[in-house]
C-alpha cells in the first residue's frame, strides 16, 4: 500500500488549502512524523512541518519548496510531487 508524506508549514500560503483539498477528497491526513511509521496497510497522508528534527529529513529528500509530497511504497520514495497538485497525489495513491 502506498502512503504519502507532505512537507508543509503553518506559514505556507498554499499548504493549508492543499491539506483541506486532501481531506475533502477522502484522503486521511495525519499530523505525524515518519517515525510514527508509515503503515503499509492503509493509504495515509502524513503532514510534516519543518522544524529542527525534520530539517535533515527534508535535506535527505532535497525538499526545497512547500508543499512537497513524497509518495512511498514499502517505505521507499517512488515519486516526488512539488506544489499543491491534488490530482497527481490522488493518481499516485491509486496506481
Amino acid at each position: 500500500m502506498k502512503s504519502v508524506v507532505v512537507f508543509n508549514a503553518p506559514w505556507c500560503n498554499t499548504c493549508g488549502p492543499f491539506k483541506k483539498q486532501l481531506t475533502d477528497n477522502g484522503i486521511t491526513y495525519l499530523s505525524a512524523s515518519l517515525d510514527d511509521s508509515v503503515d503499509d496497510d492503509v493509504a495515509k497522508v502524513f503532514g510534516v512541518s519543518p522544524g529542527i528534527p525534520v530539517m535533515s529529513l527534508a535535506a535527505t529528500y532535497h525538499v526545497r519548496s512547500l508543499p512537497t509530497t513524497l509518495v512511498l511504497e514499502d517505505k521507499q520514495v517512488v515519486e516526488v510531487i512539488v506544489g499543491s497538485k491534488l490530482q497527481e497525489v490522488k493518481n499516485a495513491l491509486c496506481e
